[in-house]
């Protein structure tokens, strides 16, 4: 229970640490290099129909695959002794992202870049964030009772493994859940936030 709690406690710091480098990258850009990205960004909105749609299904495909890809990574590092501190590197990577991207909204809008960056994640990351962290803690907690050999003194491993799987596919089904918002909530408040960008 204690190797539990101190594995979950060092995934959400990873995140958190990943939030704080992510903001701290945004400010530390060059000028050129900010000037640079919000034109993309703008030229991404601006490039949207009148109706302010986007492909849905193209957006869908796209969350899906990348989410999915999430879920097999952390049950096939969790499989692996060497996964322990690679799982932390992927949750520090997706805080990271995370941080970044309202960290230079904020810095290039103040408020309202940060309101935009919010309406932009933060409907789908309500779903997301606890879903993938628990996939990093459980992973995490596999590959550290699998590095420690515990599991060699059982003969309990296939149902182990099963019941790790199991896990790992109902999170996924969350993380679909996740997409759908993403794919069909999230556009929405893109669409009226990006006003305040113009």
């Amino acid at each position: 229970m204690k190797d539990n709690f101190l594995v979950y406690s060092f995934v959400i710091i990873a995140f958190v640490a990943g939030l704080v480098c992510g903001g701290m990258a945004a400010s530390a850009l060059a000028p050129s290099e900010k000037t640079a990205l919000l034109s993309y960004v703008k030229a991404f909105f601006e490039s949207m129909d009148p109706a302010g749609m986007l492909d849905l299904g193209v957006l869908l495909y796209s969350s899906l695959f990348s989410n999915l890809k999430a879920v097999f990574i952390f049950w096939f590092l969790g499989l692996t002794i060497v996964g322990f501190p690679v799982i932390y590197g992927f949750v520090f990577a997706r805080g990271f992202v995370i941080g970044f991207v309202i960290g230079f909204f904020a810095e290039e809008a103040g408020a309202r870049g940060a309101l935009f960056a919010l309406a932009s994640i933060l409907p789908h990351s309500i779903v997301f964030v606890p879903a993938y962290l628990s996939l990093g803690g459980i992973a995490a907690s596999f590959s550290l009772f699998l590095a420690r050999g515990r599991v060699w003194r059982t003969t309990a491993m296939g149902r182990l493994v099963a019941g790790y799987t199991v896990l790992f596919l109902l999170l996924g089904l969350l993380l679909v859940l996740s997409s759908a918002i993403e794919t069909y909530i999230s556009p929405i408040l893109m669409r009226y936030a990006s006003s305040l960008l113009k």
